[in-house]
């Protein structure tokens, strides 16, 4: 099985956690697991492979989680919101930490092409899309036109192609499927998967209340068991 979990921000909130709590967190999970890229095989067969991934990419991923993964040679899938990135940072970074996230126009509160361009020089980031503008592509007619700019946007800065679509707001229609521009596309759906298969899911890992809650008995057996019911459900 595979557990896809999904974070925002290194702070502690709704949409995130204190570092002192991803700290313990990734300690917990290096000791017991293997972190996984989107598509890569196990290195052990039957082993519950993890991967982890961070939405929105904002700086404190660069200030604060990054140089965790490194401490603990742990892997992430970071998506990144292209319209909203912008080349080099003027401001200092704890300026950067204060500023608000806004979906609405180019900010330093995001990682700077210049910063994802070193962590993935480190491979252990994996930059993945999160759409242009940030917005929800469920119903959206121009679904398609806005993860082909993400990805031709990501080559033009980055040179390297993405494999990953993380959907904002989880939002998603079985187009983003057929129009193969990624071979993996991620939602919600709070549930584990079963294979790297093109549309995966991924469950909520901010509000940490311990560092192994994720894996806990309750959370395996609720997200084993969204996984069928999603498969039930078409969704």
């Amino acid at each position: 099985m595979i557990l896809i979990l999904l974070y925002h921000r290194a702070l502690k909130g709704k949409y995130g956690n204190a570092s002192e709590m991803l700290d313990k967190h990734f300690a917990y999970i290096a000791n017991r697991y293997h972190t996984y890229f989107p598509g890569e095989r196990p290195k052990k067969q039957g082993e519950l492979q993890i991967c982890l991934t961070f939405d929105d990419a904002t700086a404190d991923f660069y200030s604060f989680v990054y140089p965790l993964l490194r401490r603990y040679r742990l892997k992430a899938v970071l998506g990144v919101i292209t319209g909203l990135t912008v080349e080099k940072a003027t401001l200092s970074l704890a300026k950067r930490l204060t500023l608000p996230v806004q979906f609405s126009r180019p900010s330093e509160v995001f990682c700077t092409w210049e910063e994802l361009k070193k962590m993935l020089t480190s491979n252990l980031i994996q930059i993945a899309s999160h759409s242009h503008y940030h917005k929800n592509l469920k119903s959206a007619l121009d679904y398609d036109e806005a993860m082909r700019l993400s990805k031709l946007s990501i080559q033009d800065h980055l040179q390297w192609t993405p494999s990953t679509f993380i959907c904002p707001y989880g939002g998603w229609n079985k187009g983003m499927l057929e129009s193969n521009i990624y071979p993996f596309v991620m939602r919600i759906g709070n549930a584990y998967n079963k294979q790297w298969s093109p549309l995966l899911y991924r469950m909520q890992a901010d509000r940490l209340a311990t560092p192994h809650q994720p894996f806990s008995f309750i959370n395996k057996v609720i997200g084993v068991s969204n996984f069928y019911y999603n498969i039930i459900r078409n969704k």
